[in-house]
């Protein structure tokens, strides 16, 4: 239940306009960044491509992307860091 509430979550952030996202709820920022530390690499990916589009500061994304990406051993999760 819990991961397919946080795909939601992702589906509905991802499918939000830069300016739409910018106003983004705190709540809704901190549900992106716990999916970062997930234990399924498609919701971490998910997290991290969320969270590169809804971040309204670089900042706000480097930290706890920075940290996946040291962790992460899987390509596709590492590239969406990256971005």
């Amino acid at each position: 239940m819990l991961k397919k509430s946080i795909f939601i979550l992702l589906a509905l952030t991802l499918s939000l306009s830069p300016l739409q996202a910018s106003g983004l709820p705190k709540a809704s920022m901190q549900a992106i960044i716990k999916a970062l530390q997930d234990t399924n690499v498609d919701v971490r990916t998910a997290a991290a491509d969320a969270l590169t589009q809804v971040a309204g500061d670089a900042e706000d994304a480097t930290k706890p992307l920075e940290s996946v990406l040291i962790a992460s051993a899987d390509p596709k999760e590492q590239d969406a860091c990256v971005k």
